[in-house]
C-alpha cells in the first residue's frame, strides 16, 4: 500500500488531495512489460493497425490497474466555514459597574465584578443572535458595547461570555458562519435593553438603515476609541484610514495565501 499528498495552486485557492493505492503490483507490471514489447514493435509498423493496437494495450493498462487496485481518491477544501470574534474589553476604568446580557429565554445578567465565568449559549437557546454588555452607574445615560450576528439564526454558533477571577478585563464571544453573514458591533449610550429593541430591525434588514442612537460626550469633548484585530487563522488587510464621524466599512475574502489563511481585505465602502 502506497500513500501520497499533492497540493495544487489553483486561482490562489489551495486544495489539498489525498488518495491510496491498494494494488496487485504483477498485473500491473505484467501489463506494462507487454506494452514496452509492443511499443518497440511499432518502430517498424506505420499503419493504422499498430496505432490501434498500441492504444488498445494502453487501455487495457489502466483497466487493469483500476481492477487490480483498490483506489480511493477525494480532493478536499480547506478554507474554513466559521469565524469566531473576540472583544476583551472594559467600559470603564474598572468593570465593576459592568453588565453582561446573554438572550436566553430566560435573560441572563451577570455583574461582571470579581465574578469567574465561562458561559456559552448556542443559537438554539437564544431568542436573538447577540451578547452584549453596559454600564449604567459610571455614564448618566448609560454605555453599552454588543456583537450582533446580522443573518439567519441557524448560521450562528454560539455566543459566549468570558470572565477569570482577578482580571480587569472580560470576553464577549460570538462565532458564525463565513457565507453571507455580517458582524454588527455597537457602541453607543443606552444599555443592552437598546439592542433588544433594534433587533426585530436588523432581523429585517440585516444592516439597519439608521444609527442605534446618538452619542453625546460632554466631559471630554472627545472620546478615544481605539480598535486593534489580532488573528490567527486569517491574514486582515487594508490601507484605509478613518476619520471621525461615521464610517461604513466593507471586508471582502480575496482567497487564501500560502499559509492558508483566508485573506481579508478592510475597506471604506
Amino acid at each position: 500500500m502506497s500513500k501520497h499528498q499533492i497540493e495544487l495552486d489553483e486561482e490562489e485557492e489551495k486544495i489539498v488531495g489525498h488518495y491510496k493505492v491498494e494494488k496487485s503490483l504483477g498485473s500491473v507490471e505484467k501489463t506494462l512489460k507487454l506494452i514496452i514489447r509492443e511499443f518497440g514493435k511499432l518502430k517498424g509498423r506505420k499503419g493504422l493497425i499498430g496505432k490501434l493496437r498500441f492504444c488498445l494495450l494502453i487501455s487495457l493498462l489502466v483497466f487493469s490497474f483500476l481492477l487490480s487496485s483498490n483506489a480511493v481518491f477525494a480532493i478536499n477544501t480547506t478554507r474554513p466555514q466559521t469565524v469566531a470574534f473576540n472583544m476583551i474589553f472594559r467600559l470603564n476604568n474598572s468593570n465593576t459597574d459592568d453588565v453582561v446580557r446573554i438572550p436566553t429565554p430566560t435573560p441572563i445578567f451577570y455583574t461582571v465584578d470579581d465574578v469567574n465565568v465561562n458561559n456559552t449559549q448556542y443559537s438554539s437557546n437564544l431568542t436573538h443572535a447577540y451578547v452584549c454588555s453596559y454600564d449604567n452607574v459610571s455614564y448618566a445615560n448609560g454605555t453599552t458595547l454588543a456583537m450582533i450576528h446580522s443573518g439567519k439564526m441557524e448560521d450562528l454558533t454560539y455566543v459566549n461570555f468570558y470572565k477569570a477571577t482577578g482580571s480587569l478585563y472580560y470576553t464577549l464571544k460570538l462565532k458564525q458562519k463565513i457565507e453571507g453573514n455580517q458582524l454588527i458591533m455597537p457602541f453607543t449610550k443606552n444599555t443592552c435593553d437598546l439592542v433588544e429593541s433594534k433587533m426585530t430591525v436588523i432581523e429585517q434588514q440585516t444592516i439597519p438603515n439608521k444609527a442605534f442612537s446618538a452619542f453625546t460626550q460632554i466631559v471630554p469633548s472627545s472620546l478615544t476609541i481605539a480598535i486593534r484585530s489580532v488573528y490567527d487563522k486569517l491574514q486582515l488587510n487594508g490601507t484605509d484610514r478613518f476619520s471621525s464621524g461615521e464610517q461604513k466599512i466593507c471586508f471582502s475574502n480575496e482567497g487564501v495565501n500560502n499559509a492558508n489563511k483566508p485573506i481579508i481585505w478592510g475597506r471604506l465602502c
